[in-house]
């Protein structure tokens, strides 16, 4: 397979690596959805109602895509589906905006997971009690059964490979590069390449742009699934073996 071929369109990517993966962890054949409606940016004086819609339509957008066939085994959500992004959003409003994995969001698209037999992945802005003050964005794995199979921080943002030039234009969350010693330290360092079990088979989340080295890293590990992070698309990617 080739290693760069379109799974959808632009910025939805998929590689596989054959040959890695056996038995329950490499099924024969893995169907992806990818689900890259627009879904509307929310208001951050509004943020708990606007919030709860978007988490309706996602809901509502994994049914309908399962409700055809032939069904899909992974379904991936454009990135920040739950809010949207605004460059003109404060920290405070950013704050608002945060949700916490898990949590009611993580539980009703579970949900929708078990009642539609599809692993789920999505991202979002988050608060994690473990991080006090500390804006996240965390992409979650959710498994067929609903459970939260994992959770990956951002690897890095644009202010942490452009520096403060895109101060204004970025939203300046604690990521991997930015918080790293704190992060191997609460977390390991074999945390930095995190590969999440899954029975559609292992998925590592982002480092295609800046790293080109974590590709290798994370098939070391036993990655089949590479999913960009890269805000505003959720890109998939087949690694070749």
């Amino acid at each position: 397979m080739d290693r760069r071929r379109f799974l959808g369109s632009a910025g939805a990517l998929a590689f596989v690596i054959p040959g890695l993966a056996t038995g329950e962890d490499r099924p024969a054949r893995t169907r992806i959805g990818l689900l890259r409606q627009r879904l509307p940016t929310v208001n951050a004086l509004c943020a708990e109602s606007e919030r709860a819609a978007n988490l309706g339509r996602m809901y509502r957008l994994i049914a309908a895509r399962q409700a055809s066939r032939p069904r899909c085994e992974l379904l991936i959500f454009g990135d920040l589906p739950l809010t949207g992004h605004r460059y003109d959003w404060r920290r405070d409003d950013l704050q608002r905006l945060a949700i916490e994995v898990p949590g009611e969001e993580s539980l009703v698209l579970g949900r929708a997971a078990r009642d539609h037999d599809c692993h789920v992945v999505f991202g979002a802005l988050a608060r994690d009690a473990d991080w006090p003050g500390e804006l996240l964005h965390i992409t979650t794995i959710l498994d067929a059964n609903g459970e939260i199979a994992g959770r990956h921080w951002m690897r890095r943002s644009l202010r942490d490979q452009c520096g403060s030039a895109l101060d204004s234009f970025n939203m300046n969350v604690s990521t991997m590069h930015n918080r790293r010693a704190a992060y191997v330290a609460m977390y390991g360092a074999e945390a930095l390449y995190p590969v999440t079990r899954t029975a559609v088979g292992n998925i590592a989340v982002g480092g295609m742009h800046f790293e080109p080295q974590f590709e290798r890293l994370v098939r070391a590990r036993g990655a089949r699934w590479l999913l960009g992070g890269v805000a505003g698309y959720r890109p998939v990617t087949p690694l070749p073996g």
